[in-house]
C-alpha cells in the first residue's frame, strides 16, 4: 500500500467523516462535520454559508482525482452541522450524491440529495427526504430523529435504484430512488440503533438479502450488538405504512457476557457483504470478524477473526476517542483481500483462510509483516476469547 497524494483538511475545527468514489473513479466525495458537533456541542455557527469553497467545518466536497498524484477540489456544498455519511450513484445518466445529515437537534436531519455536475464541479441540492416526506423546495421540517447512513444499489428485479437507509431507532428503510426529487418508501424493518445496512451484491439462491447492524455501547449486561440477516423479498410485494415487509432470518452477536468501561467498546460498526456469502465486520474492540451466510438454513455464523496489535503510538491517539486496540472501524474487500481500518493503529491487509486451524476459527494477515503480527498476538486473542470461541 503506497501513499500517493492527499487533500488537506482545510479547517482544523472539522473532522472528515466519510468518503465515496464516483462510478468512473474520477471523483472522490468526502463529508465533514464540526468537531464540536461530534462531541455533544452541535453549534452550527462555523459553517452557515452554502455553496462555498471556503474552509468551512460542515460540508460535502468533491475532489477530482483523474490525476491521482495531483487531486484538486472541484466543488463544495457547506451546510451548518455538515454531513456524516454519503453515497454516490448514477441515475438516468446523472451523478447524484445522497448525503446524511445526522444531527437532529436543529430539526433538519435527513437524506440530502445533490446533483453533481462534473464539468463545473457544482453540487446542487435538489431534495431532502425524512420520515415527513420530500422537501425538494427547501424548508426542511420534522427532521428530529437521528439518521446515520445510506447504501444505494440497482435492483435488477425491481428495475430501480434502492436506497437502504439506517434510520437509528426508526429502523431500516428501503427507498425508491428512481426519481431523486420524489423519494418513496419500498420497505421497512423495525430495529433500534440501526447503524449500517448493506444488501448482498447479488441474490442468494434467488433471495434478496439485506444485512443490518446495531451500534451499541457496552453496558452492565454485556450487550455487544447484533448483525442481522434479513429477507428483503417483501419489497416485491409492496409496502403498507406501519407494517414491516423486511423480516429477520437470523442474527449474530459476538459476546453476551462482557462489560467494559467506555463507549461503543464491543459493537459492530461497518461491514461488507461479499458475493461469496460472507460478511466481513469491523467490530470495534472485537477486531475484524468473518461471518458466513448459510443459504441452506439461512443462518449467520462466525468462522474467523483478526485482532490488531495492542500498542498504540502516542502520535496516533485521537482526542476524544478510546485509545485501545483493536478499534476496528470497518472491513472492506477487493480481489480476495480484506482491508481493515483500525482507528488507532492503521490499515491492515488481511486474507481469510478457512482451512487455517485456530480453535475452529481461521484467519491470516498479509502485507506490512502482518503474518508475524497475527502470530505474535494469537495467544492473547485465544486467552481473551476462550478456546471455545
Amino acid at each position: 500500500m503506497d501513499f500517493v497524494a492527499f487533500v488537506r483538511n482545510d479547517n482544523d475545527a472539522a473532522a472528515v467523516m466519510d468518503l465515496k468514489t464516483s462510478a468512473d473513479g474520477d471523483y472522490v466525495f468526502y463529508t465533514k462535520q464540526p468537531i464540536s458537533a461530534l462531541f455533544d456541542d452541535p453549534d452550527p455557527t462555523p459553517s452557515t454559508k452554502e455553496n462555498s469553497t471556503g474552509p468551512l467545518a460542515g460540508a460535502i466536497t468533491a475532489v477530482n482525482v483523474t490525476d491521482p498524484e495531483n487531486p484538486t477540489i472541484a466543488g463544495t456544498f457547506a451546510h451548518d452541522t455538515g454531513f456524516h455519511n454519503c453515497w454516490h450513484h448514477e441515475i438516468g445518466g446523472t451523478d447524484y450524491l445522497f448525503a446524511i445529515k445526522d444531527i437532529e437537534l436543529d430539526g433538519t436531519s435527513g437524506v440530502y440529495v445533490f446533483e453533481f455536475d462534473q464539468t463545473t464541479g457544482v453540487l446542487e441540492l435538489v431534495n431532502t427526504w425524512n420520515q415527513q416526506g420530500n422537501f425538494a423546495g427547501g424548508n426542511v421540517t420534522g427532521g428530529d430523529t437521528y439518521i446515520h447512513d445510506i447504501v444505494v444499489q440497482d435492483d435488477s428485479r425491481l428495475e430501480k435504484p434502492v436506497g437502504y437507509l439506517s434510520y437509528w431507532n426508526a429502523g431500516v428503510y428501503a427507498l425508491d430512488l428512481s426519481t431523486p426529487t420524489n423519494i418513496s418508501v419500498l420497505g421497512h424493518f423495525t430495529m433500534s440503533n440501526a447503524h449500517y445496512a448493506e444488501p448482498a451484491p447479488t441474490y442468494f439462491d434467488g433471495k434478496r438479502i439485506l444485512v443490518a447492524g446495531h451500534e451499541y455501547p457496552s453496558d452492565q449486561y454485556g450487550h455487544s450488538g447484533h448483525v442481522k440477516l434479513l429477507d428483503a423479498d417483501g419489497l416485491d410485494d409492496g409496502y403498507t405504512k406501519g407494517e414491516d415487509n423486511i423480516v429477520e432470518l437470523d442474527h449474530w452477536e459476538w459476546r453476551d457476557d462482557v462489560s467494559y468501561d467506555g463507549t461503543y467498546t464491543f459493537s459492530p460498526h461497518n461491514f461488507t457483504v461479499t458475493e461469496g456469502q460472507w460478511v466481513h465486520v469491523g467490530h470495534y474492540h472485537g477486531g475484524t470478524r468473518f461471518l458466513r451466510i448459510d443459504t441452506e438454513n439461512w443462518s449467520l455464523t462466525e468462522k474467523g477473526y483478526f485482532q490488531a496489535a495492542k500498542d498504540v503510538p502516542e502520535e496516533s491517539k485521537v482526542v476524544g476517542l478510546n485509545h485501545a486496540a483493536p478499534f476496528t472501524w470497518t472491513a472492506v474487500t477487493q480481489n480476495g483481500v480484506t482491508y481493515a481500518a483500525d482507528i488507532n493503529t492503521g490499515v491492515y491487509a488481511l486474507r481469510y483462510k478457512p482451512d487455517t486451524s485456530m480453535s475452529g476459527l481461521g484467519w491470516a494477515a498479509g502485507g506490512l509483516a502482518l503474518a508475524g503480527l497475527a502470530s505474535r498476538y494469537g495467544d492473547r486473542v485465544r486467552d481473551e476469547l476462550g478456546a471455545d470461541r
